[in-house]
């Protein structure tokens, strides 16, 4: 079942139906732009960017010493391709022997002395020239001119025969290229183009007053363009994806661009022959690195992609991964695919890791020897701790007297002589003279209660133990005092 509307327009559905339609090629063309455009041998064009949106315009210049024939100025359009033809850029032919009808206050010379701020002038008549010739005979197509501000008439006349005498007409085979009836508001550059010069192989041009009246001809500066048959007028017609060409008046040829060559290494897209361009089929193809990157051993390792990839195009990188078992050794751990198709170089592989086992034992060995070394400085401390503690005197002190003597003698029969001081002081031996008990009679045993010990005593002590069973004749003195002596005590020192 259908239902029916009437439809009616009003004034503001009219004005939304209208937009849509008109933006609706706008969506469409957005999304189309322009490549780089081709580019004139000697020139160049700004701005330069790697693509276009469609009504963007580019201007061409060239070089110093070099003139620009075409148009400068270029616009991208909606169907991907730039306006217009490429231009050239062209240096003048050598001419020689500059020659005027008269002359003011200068010489003819300085129309061809590269400055344009040096400018001729011929008296006022009205067949007043300036005339220079061609290095070799050549067909003129154009011809500029440095004018100074001012009114100038004259015409430029191409000549194929030379005349003796600049007072006679012009020879018969000539043809006139362009003429000029201009007040210049201020001086600049002028370009003429000879468009009907073919028929003519000009040996010298003619700069000549064109005025029923007498007027001065001033000249600043003249340069003549030739074409041979190496020559063509317009360039080529072309649209070479990714790539661009370099024209000339001789040949047009072709720059791929990053990422992509020549096929077959075949540049020069086009020749000027016989005024005639001759095209060749080029094609700029995509520049692939190979799949084989290094020496990895795919049991060791891989080198993966950074990112998803459908080819191996200039700018790709892959990034080595090393399998379990394996480390990578050597740098760079990535590569990048160059533009001359080749991988940047790397030295990283995957090297096997060494085995476990070696690392244990060794750690095993090394924590073996450093227990055993701390166990011997433990014990090596401990036994000097102890052999320190050791080293007492036995001392006999007996108060009020002088107790110190340089010999000591025998003691009860029993020799001294081989202790050391620190072991026996000579105080011993004044005790047990000071007793006059029978040198025969065993030494007197000290009390058995231990006297109380000051100044440096430790507990009291019977150091003479081969006569500890024997009774004493006779008690010891009651001055007599037993004990033990350390040598860290002020009264060891004191004896020392």
């Amino acid at each position: 079942m259908f239902v029916k509307h009437n439809l009616r327009l009003q004034g503001p559905s009219v004005i939304y139906l209208v937009g849509c339609v008109l933006l609706i090629p706008r969506l469409f063309c957005a999304t189309t732009t322009c490549p780089p455009p081709d580019f004139p041998e000697g020139g160049s064009y700004k701005p330069e960017r790697a693509e276009y949106e469609v009504g963007s315009r580019i201007r061409y210049s060239c070089k110093d010493r070099l003139t620009m024939f075409g148009s400068d100025r270029m616009t991208c359009q909606s169907n991907g391709r730039w306006s217009g033809k490429t231009p050239f850029c062209d240096s003048p032919a050598d001419i020689k022997n500059p020659i005027a009808s008269s002359r003011v206050d200068t010489r003819e010379s300085l129309v061809t002395d590269g400055s344009p701020n040096t400018c001729f002038r011929t008296r006022n008549g009205t067949e007043e020239f300036v005339r220079v010739f061609l290095d070799r005979p050549a067909t003129v197509y154009a011809v500029r001119m440095y004018l100074p501000k001012g009114k100038n008439k004259f015409k430029i006349v191409l000549s194929s025969t030379t005349i003796t005498n600049v007072r006679h007409r012009l020879p018969s085979k000539a043809v006139i290229c362009q003429t000029h009836d201009t007040e210049m508001a201020e001086s600049d550059w002028v370009r003429f183009i000879c468009d009907d010069s073919d028929d003519v192989k000009a040996e010298f041009i003619t700069i000549q007053v064109q005025s029923g009246t007498a007027i001065s001809l001033q000249v600043c500066e003249i340069e003549v363009y030739s074409k041979d048959d190496e020559w063509c007028r317009d360039p080529t017609e072309n649209f070479i994806p990714n790539g661009q060409l370099e024209v000339s008046r001789r040949k047009a040829t072709l720059y791929c661009n990053d990422g992509f060559k020549e096929k077959d290494n075949r540049r020069v897209y086009a020749t000027c022959e016989s005024n005639k361009w001759s095209r060749l089929l080029l094609q700029c193809i995509e520049i692939l690195c190979e799949s084989a990157i290094s020496n990895v051993s795919h049991s060791d390792g891989e080198w993966y992609p950074e990112g998803k990839i459908s080819k191996l195009s200039v700018g790709t990188k892959f990034s080595l991964k090393c399998k379990p078992g394996y480390q990578a050794e050597g740098k760079p751990l990535t590569v990048t695919c160059h533009k001359n198709g080749n991988w940047t170089r790397t030295s990283a592989i995957c090297k096997k890791d060494k085995p476990q086992k070696d690392y244990k034992i060794l750690g095993i060995v090394i924590g073996s020897v450093v227990v055993l070394i701390i166990f011997i400085l433990l014990g090596l401390t401990i036994f000097l701790i102890q052999k320190k503690k050791g080293r007492e005197v036995v001392v006999i002190y007996k108060p009020g007297e002088n107790n110190s003597y340089s010999t000591p003698p025998s003691v009860g029969g029993h020799s001294i002589a081989g202790l050391s001081e620190a072991e026996y002081s000579t105080v011993y031996y004044e005790a047990i003279q000071n007793n006059q008990h029978d040198p025969r009679s065993p030494p007197p045993k000290p009390p058995s209660l231990a006297p109380r010990l000051e100044r440096g005593y430790s507990k009291p002590v019977d150091d003479r133990s081969l006569y500890a069973n024997t009774p004493p004749p006779n008690p010891l003195p009651t001055d007599l005092a037993f004990g033990t002596l350390s040598k860290s005590s002020s009264l060891y020192n004191s004896l020392n």
